[in-house]
């Protein structure tokens, strides 16, 4: 694709995500916690809940069937302090403890449907500050609305970090992917809180009305729905397992190499160029040894390609059995190598560094399809415009031009570049195109053959 076309890419985008009919596609990467979720139903995070605050009465504590037992209907049974005479003091947490124990113990023998499984949610422990130890389901309709925390008033409910934390899962998904969900729980909480306190503190100094900062946020959101459009029509998209045993073959391979140690630069390429010319390579080692022109390496038999160095990994991968490679540059000198032996080797992570890589490249391929058939579909290109602006004869007639020569005349161009049809029709003109060039390209300035 054409370098002006790939810029117009924005504009169409951009054009049909704010149609009305757009809105059908919802924020990006929002799912309800009634979807499936990878991490598992029963995942449950370890929740204080304050008994006597207002905004976790609504907890659910027990559920009989289709019955639930919430918070708010145990909080009358249940002594917050104790007075003798004029003094007044905070109830023991044992004391509370068998007090709520006892009041739910009574709720649920109110239950008609004796038959179903209780599920109870709370340890039934209460500590000194008050608060009721909760196992709290993430993916459970009945804590939805269920605060993990509140800031001011202000709930983080279970489906926010719900919903956090099964994208932290998707961005890190892998074969430690499930490992690590209960042991980052509590960070994740802890972030959360963060954010909500640091956004609470740029309300308050008025850093949200900043022009700078509007302006950032307008350019995150048309990425967001740029992203999210893309994800959608690429979600579908299935690893090809014939594609990732083909590359895991490639790239899981260990080798016996004889390595060979030159002081010189010098003498590695004059011995290199003999074996060229058709001379022994044994016997030409032999006697540069011999003279203390090259140390041999020690025989440390197949080593895996991905403990050499990269540049030699890449060499090694390449050639046939018996080849010399090229001469490489190393700290304490030069070294070439013969390779002996080269065979397949199991390896569950560079497995998983190819099943992710097909993947990438398959997503980023389906993505390209859309946008071309985006393009194709919505977009209109002024032939007699487009073909003016011709970047490669410009380069050929001035070699030396820079970008910033190359646009300038471009910037105030009103002519038509694209029109773009949808809920309703846009003209793309050059200026625009040649403006968000100059704004995009991070190698603006330089010379003209690196755009």
């Amino acid at each position: 694709m054409k370098i002006l076309d790939q810029l117009t890419v924005l504009f169409v985008l951009l054009l049909f995500l704010f149609a009305p009919a757009a809105v059908a596609f919802g924020p990006a990467g929002q799912t309800g916690v009634t979807a499936t979720p990878e991490l598992g139903r029963d995942l449950a995070v370890e929740l204080r809940i304050p008994l006597f605050d207002p905004d976790f009465s609504d907890t659910p504590v027990a559920s009989l069937g289709s019955k639930t037992v919430f918070l708010k209907e145990l909080i009358s049974s249940l002594s917050e302090s104790n007075k003798i005479l004029f003094w007044e003091y905070k109830t023991e947490a044992d004391e509370l403890t068998k007090q709520f124990n006892q009041a739910l113990a009574e709720r649920i023998k109110k239950f008609t449907e004796k038959s179903v499984k209780l599920t109870t949610f709370t340890r039934g422990e209460i500590d000194d500050q008050h608060n009721l130890k909760l196992d709290a389901p993430l993916f459970s309709n009945l804590f939805i609305n269920v605060p993990v925390a509140s800031i001011d008033g202000v709930p983080i409910t279970i489906s926010e970090f719900a919903r956090d934390l099964q994208t932290v899962h998707m961005e890190a998904k892998g074969e430690h992917a499930h490992s690590g969900a209960k042991d980052n729980i509590q960070r994740l909480i802890d972030r959360l809180i963060t954010v909500r306190l640091v956004e609470r503190e740029a309300r308050n100094i008025g850093f949200d009305q900043a022009v700078s900062f509007r302006k950032k946020v307008e350019n995150h959101a048309q990425k967001t729905l740029l992203y999210g459009l893309l994800n959608t029509h690429i979600a579908g998209v299935a690893v090809d397992e014939v594609a990732v045993d083909k590359l895991y073959r490639q790239i899981s391979l260990e080798g016996q190499l004889s390595s060979y140690r030159f002081e010189t630069e010098e003498d590695a390429n004059k011995l290199l160029k003999s074996y060229s010319d058709g001379e022994d390579f044994d016997q030409l080692i032999a006697a540069a040894v011999k003279r203390g022109k090259v140390i041999a390496g020690k025989d440390e038999g197949y080593v895996k390609f991905k403990e050499l160095l990269p540049n030699i990994a890449k060499s090694a991968s390449n050639m046939e059995i018996g080849d010399v490679s090229e001469v490489f540059r190393q700290a304490d000198g030069f070294i070439l190598f013969k390779l002996m032996g080269r065979r397949f080797v199991e390896d569950a992570q560079a497995r998983q560094f190819a099943m992710n890589n097909v993947w990438e490249a398959q997503r980023a391929s389906a993505g390209t399809d859309y946008i071309n058939k985006v393009i194709d579909q919505y977009t209109v290109f002024d032939e007699e415009v487009r073909s003016s602006l011709d970047f490669a004869a410009i380069l050929q007639a001035n070699p030396e031009i820079q970008l910033t020569e190359a646009l300038q005349p471009l910037l105030n161009d009103e002519r038509s570049f694209a029109t773009v049809s949808g809920a309703e029709t846009k003209q793309i003109t050059v200026s625009e195109v040649a403006k968000k060039s100059k704004k995009h390209f991070s190698w603006y300035g330089r010379s003209f053959k690196t755009f």
